[in-house]
């Protein structure tokens, strides 16, 4: 309904979004569960992305209410319902970043993403508090890696700088997931974490050999990489779990 209306009628109905948020959020509280907690997720998210929409204001707007659904996963105290509700807006945010990555060297691209700085980061940062302050609270400071993903790149200047920083950050980030997946011998965060770098590793290998290799040697030395990268990976992986997890 809230997007026929945004769509057709040019109206956003707060009510239907606070309605979402306050009951759904709330059942989800009071009984926390993960298919129910990735559900709320990835509707508030829709609905964020009307409003954003609807406002035509900045996209990058949208991850301030996104890492909002994020650190109410923070608080609470039900991991496995906690990070459902928080896997939909990293997401967003790891295909947001993948994105520059990609096509942010433009900076006439990048200026469509850059907010009013002081503003932005104001309200990015008390998000961002908020989601420390829970994550101190349940003894998850681990985790606050996952805000990497937040940092503003796209107020660098377009071109090298955007594209190195950017490849960084993914690189933290896919490195951050691996060896914590390491640490708590989880084999679901480790199928993860390796997926995400050898994306990563692609993306970083495009970029930088696409326009002068030859397009022959560019797929063969590719898959070569990549496949030895997974290789490595997985055997490091192999070794985490022949050690006994500890108690």
């Amino acid at each position: 309904m809230q997007g026929y209306n945004t769509g057709q009628l040019g109206v956003f109905s707060y009510f239907t979004a606070a309605l979402t948020a306050g009951g759904l959020g709330y059942y989800w509280w009071r009984r926390p569960d993960s298919l129910l907690g990735g559900v709320l997720a990835t509707g508030l998210l829709w609905q964020t992305a009307l409003l954003v929409n609807h406002l035509h204001v900045k996209i990058t707007w949208f991850f301030v209410p996104a890492m909002l659904i994020y650190a109410a996963g923070d608080w609470q105290t039900d991991r496995p319902a906690g990070r459902a509700l928080q896997g939909p807006p990293l997401v967003a945010a790891f295909l947001f970043t993948l994105g520059l990555a990609l096509f942010g060297e433009a900076d006439t691209y990048a200026g469509e993403l850059r907010p009013p700085l002081l503003a932005y980061l104001a309200a990015l940062g008390a998000v961002l508090a908020l989601s420390l302050w829970g994550k101190r609270a349940r003894g998850r400071l681990s985790s606050a890696t996952d805000w990497l993903l937040l940092l503003p790149g796209f107020y660098l200047p377009g071109g090298l700088p955007l594209a190195v920083a950017t490849l960084v950050v993914l690189y933290a980030y896919s490195g951050s997931v691996l060896a914590r997946a390491h640490n708590e011998h989880n084999p679901d965060r480790v199928t993860l974490g390796t997926a995400l770098f050898i994306l990563t590793t692609a993306v970083a290998y495009f970029k930088l050999t696409w326009g002068f290799m030859d397009k022959s040697l560019f797929f063969l030395l590719g898959g070569l990489l990549l496949l030895g990268l997974w290789w490595f990976l997985r055997r490091r992986a192999t070794q985490t779990f022949s050690v006994k997890a500890p108690d």
